[in-house]
């Protein structure tokens, strides 16, 4: 076995050995070797054709960047040097690495294909707001369509998504009490391990568009339970098929009203148990666990009305609905998904 420091010295002095001692050498890849700390492989390559021993060095894969110690109370995520080193972080993601929930359009003119195709429909999920020079604070951006569509027509975009050290709130297993945080021993549940990895495969897709497009969009990890307090103020922040996924969808709905100035944008799913139900039912209600045992990532199903009523309460009342349709993939088929989003905006100015 090579160690760690006879490689590097050979990188440092690479040199021609003696024919008569070549004969020792195998012509094929010898084992890779770790070197600890360095994230990655370096591995002992054959001699050339002029007999120079050479390493190589294979990054560690699966490409994974969470859960990890967050900055002390997720302060400081949108100072610029922040911000250019995640990307620098991440500037290996391939496409291998990513999980595109959203069909996108690379600069080299390829469609990469999502389970959701928002093209030409983007203005009823965001409700015709005007975004041109907005400060657009978006809530789990998913794999960056629209993070990168809003800051096309003239936003300044501060994405937020679960990370660093916070599990995704998912329901218990039956009979396992830790579904959502870490179990007494500290390791999560197997439900919250799979959101984990999940996740963390569509924040990668929103670092390779961002990484494509050359985007200047911020992004910023932490807990939907306390959103850091150093963000500022937003013009419009919008909350697309969010709510639906966290265990406190009202507590997270104030939060966001007290960092707005102007309008919040909520979209959502609409889900048969309420679109055919009673008025009541289509105006207010609020089911739980909408998709049954086997979906533990989605808590809630809402009627608009509910939406409408929470916004309400946390003073954004004056309020206007669009109903719309989107085209999402199941299996190896396209059919539109009903949908609704409340465009709601304050009286009055923060």
């Amino acid at each position: 076995m090579i160690s760690a420091h006879s490689l590097t010295q050979r990188i440092r002095r690479s040199h021609r050995r003696p024919l008569q001692r070549r004969s020792h050498h195998n012509e094929e890849l010898r084992p890779a070797i770790r070197v600890a700390g360095r994230g990655a492989f370096f591995a002992a390559c054959p001699p050339d054709a002029e007999g120079v021993e050479r390493v190589v060095v294979i990054p560690d894969r699966p490409r994974l960047f969470w859960p990890a110690p967050p900055p002390e109370g997720y302060l400081g995520q949108l100072d610029e040097l922040f911000q250019k080193r995640l990307a620098g972080e991440r500037a290996i993601i391939e496409r291998e690495d990513c999980r595109f929930t959203e069909t996108s359009l690379l600069t080299s003119g390829e469609v990469v294909e999502g389970e959701w195709d928002f093209r030409g429909r983007e203005e009823p999920y965001l409700g015709a707001v005007p975004l041109s020079g907005a400060r657009v604070l978006h809530l789990a951006p998913g794999g960056g369509y629209f993070t990168f569509h809003m800051e096309r027509h003239g936003a300044e975009v501060a994405a937020f998504d679960v990370g660093w050290e916070a599990v995704p709130d998912v329901m218990a297993e039956p009979g396992v009490g830790g579904g959502l945080h870490a179990t007494p021993s500290g390791a999560v549940t197997f439900h919250a391990h799979a959101a984990l990895r999940e996740r963390s495969s569509v924040q990668n897709a929103w670092w390779y568009l961002h990484r494509d497009y050359g985007s200047r969009a911020a992004m910023v990890y932490g807990d939907f339970s306390r959103l850091p307090s150093d963000m500022g103020a937003f013009d419009v922040a919008v909350l697309g098929d969010v709510l639906a996924r966290v265990r406190d969808p009202w507590g997270l709905l104030a939060q966001v009203a007290a960092v707005t100035r102007g309008t919040v944008v909520v979209t959502d799913r609409l889900i048969p148990a309420i679109s055919e139900g009673s008025r009541a039912m289509r105006d207010h209600a609020v089911v739980y666990a909408p998709n049954g045992p086997d979906d533990r990532n989605t808590w809630w199903a809402m009627a608009p009305g509910a939406v409408i009523d929470a916004l309400a309460n946390v003073g954004l009342s004056r309020t206007r609905l669009i109903y719309h349709s989107q085209r999402r993939k199941v299996g190896d088929v396209w059919s539109d998904a009903p949908m609704f989003t409340v465009v709601a905006e304050r009286d009055w100015a923060l």
